[in-house]
Formats: structure tokens, C-alpha cells, sequence
């Protein structure tokens, strides 16, 4: 589902490849992204600390790991769009430790405009 929003995006036009940087635990998951021109890293904060809107494009069980990683970078300036389905806001925000934008898309996955 990563790799579709990712596409989307950049399919869109209104965002270059250069300022799109995804994270991943393993050199497989990253390679789809590698060769669309975007940035990779291992790190998650190092993702959010480059970023303003961030997508939570991880199964349900990973989110709570995934943002108590990143809870102590993310700022109220941040836009998180999860796609974890079953995973409530009021969770994100529990878990994150932040009130932030957060938003579920409700389209398939690889979307035209933005």
C-alpha cells in the first residue's frame, strides 16, 4: 500500500521524487522505492524530521512501535495519514503522544491527484 500512495503522489506531479523520503526495516521493502527516485532510510525519525505529513502505511500491529518510536520528533506541525486499518485516531494520538492532523483516506491506494 506504501509503494501506492508513494506512486500516487509522485504520478501527481505536484511532488519530485527528491522530497519524498520512506522508511523500512529491510533493504527488500526499500528497493520498490529506490527506484521510483525517492529517499530511503532504516530510521523512522529520520523520516519524520525531514517531513511535514507523514503516512503511517505499516500493519495495525506495528503502529504502536512505529510511533512511540517516532512520538518524541513528531511536532503539532505534522500531518499523519495512517492507512492502518482498524487503528482510531484517538489511538494515534494515545500512543503518539500528540494532537496532530490526522486523517484516513478512504480511496484506492494509488491516487491520481492530491
Amino acid at each position: 500500500m506504501a509503494h501506492g500512495i508513494a506512486q500516487g503522489i509522485l504520478l501527481s506531479g505536484k511532488v519530485c521524487p527528491g522530497n519524498v523520503m520512506v522508511s523500512a526495516p529491510s533493504l527488500k521493502n526499500l528497493g520498490k522505492f529506490k527506484e521510483c527516485g525517492v529517499r530511503t532510510t532504516h530510521c523512522n525519525t529520520e523520516v519524520v524530521q525531514v517531513s511535514r505529513v507523514l503516512f503511517l502505511a505499516v500493519k495495525p500491529r506495528i503502529i504502536p512501535s512505529v510511533l512511540q518510536e517516532v512520538s518524541a520528533v513528531v511536532t503539532p506541525q505534522h500531518i499523519i495519514v495512517s492507512v492502518a486499518a482498524g487503528v482510531t485516531v484517538a489511538t494515534l494520538e494515545r500512543v503518539s503522544g500528540r494532537h496532530t492532523g490526522v486523517h484516513y483516506p478512504n480511496n484506492s491506494t494509488k491516487l491520481g491527484t492530491l
